[in-house]
């Protein structure tokens, strides 16, 4: 059990509650790549409606997050009290790329290969929710990043490389205007940044998408997978 203590509180309580967060991640079919089962570290914080940290940043390294549906953390907050908590899912290779400040904002650093998964994490913050005995909440973690995909047919890219008399292994990308940080807590995305990724490995994986949206999937060759911060 993971509790908080008085000096940490900005906030008066007579006593503390167990509340239980039964987080599960949310996914989009129309991904192949990165499911979260690769996910091993998470952050999360407990704020009071005023934004006063209740929980500080606390950072769990697990490897069995997500092996099964639901992951299960319970804290002990100041009974009466109305909060909101914000939770951050990645593999712990993502300390490489962001970095979380005690307040829970994200900055992106974006230096680094093309196609690589370990870019991937999931997020949360929850409706507010007031503190009483048998609280559970459900936290369903969603990517917080897009994936930038480039594909072609498996017959066309087969022939141009046949044609040009080349085998292409690597892909790299070039994104202008990207946000680079986000307030975890609002949700809200700031910054631009030029992205150049160095070349990495071309996803082994087969694309399946709806381009034309008529409710089959067709399989594609990734040519390149890339995950960027994407504003409004």
């Amino acid at each position: 059990m993971l509790s908080c203590s008085r000096e940490e509180v900005d906030i008066t309580s007579d006593k503390l509650m167990p509340i239980t967060f039964n987080i599960g991640i949310g996914h989009n079919d129309s991904r192949a790549i990165s499911d979260g089962t690769s996910v091993n570290q998470l952050v999360y914080a407990v704020f009071g409606d005023k934004g006063q940290v209740v929980i500080p940043k606390t950072v769990v390294n697990d490897n069995g997050l997500f092996s099964s549906s639901n992951y299960g953390i319970t804290m002990s907050l100041p009974s009466g009290t109305r909060c909101r908590a914000v939770f951050w899912a990645q593999n712990k290779a993502g300390e490489a790329y962001y970095s979380i400040t005690d307040d829970m904002n994200l900055e992106v650093d974006y230096q680094g290969s093309n196609n690589d998964e370990l870019r991937d994490a999931f997020w949360c913050v929850t409706e507010f929710f007031t503190v009483s005995e048998g609280n559970k909440v459900s936290v369903i973690l969603e990517r917080v990043f897009a994936q930038l995909n480039a594909a072609t047919y498996p017959f066309d890219w087969e022939y141009v490389q046949e044609f040009y008399g080349f085998k292409a292994t690597k892909s790299s990308v070039v994104i202008t205007n990207v946000a680079n940080r986000m307030n975890l807590l609002s949700g809200e995305v700031s910054g631009s940044v030029n992205v150049n990724f160095t070349p990495g490995n071309i996803p082994a994986e087969i694309l399946a998408s709806d381009v034309d949206a008529d409710g089959k999937d067709e399989d594609y060759t990734y040519l390149s997978m890339s995950y960027v911060l994407a504003g409004e």
